[in-house]
């Protein structure tokens, strides 16, 4: 922010330069010889910026372009494989089982159903206030989604990484 006081004087420009002269320009308008070579050099630019757009745009450079993204992304989808068959097999290793994930989940799913319905129980029939205990039992009811819909996913994860393992 510029605080401007009356008492001040504020010059934005060029050091020795008087009012109203252009250093690139003649008083009739037409352009010094600095002022010439200054926007022939700018134009020289110009051009130049131009006609490599029009190099990088041609057909050949897109075709190699998409061949070069395709096989790009052809070799990360390999490697996201690969390292699905990795994690895959350290689940083997360990014992896991896709059925043994899913018997898990029903597992962790029962278990959670448990916990929320005691919790719910509890706020409803030991909580006085009223309000307080449909808060207390609304917010258990989200905090047990989130960790069901975390648990979810993780064993989800878990099954293809071994189906990865197993039809490698």
């Amino acid at each position: 922010m510029v605080y401007c006081h009356s008492s001040e004087l504020y010059h934005y420009g060029v050091r020795g330069m008087k009012w109203g002269v252009r250093r690139y320009q003649n008083y009739d308008g037409s352009y010094t010889q600095r002022g010439l070579a200054r926007y022939q050099k700018a134009y020289d630019a110009y051009t130049d910026a131009k006609t490599r757009k029009k190099e990088n745009n041609s057909d050949k450079n897109r075709k190699d372009f998409r061949k070069a993204r395709k096989e790009l992304n052809s070799s990360y989808s390999k490697l996201k494989i690969a390292n699905r068959i990795d994690k895959g097999k350290e689940l083997s290793q360990k014992g896991d089982t896709i059925f043994g994930i899913r018997r898990k989940a029903v597992l962790e799913s029962i278990g959670l159903t448990a916990v929320n319905r005691g919790a719910n129980f509890i706020a409803r029939n030991y909580i006085a206030d009223e309000k307080v205990a449909r808060i207390t039992a609304a917010s258990v009811n989200l905090g047990t989604m989130a960790v069901s819909a975390y648990l979810g996913g993780k064993n989800m994860y878990d099954i293809r990484n071994l189906r990865a393992y197993y039809n490698r």
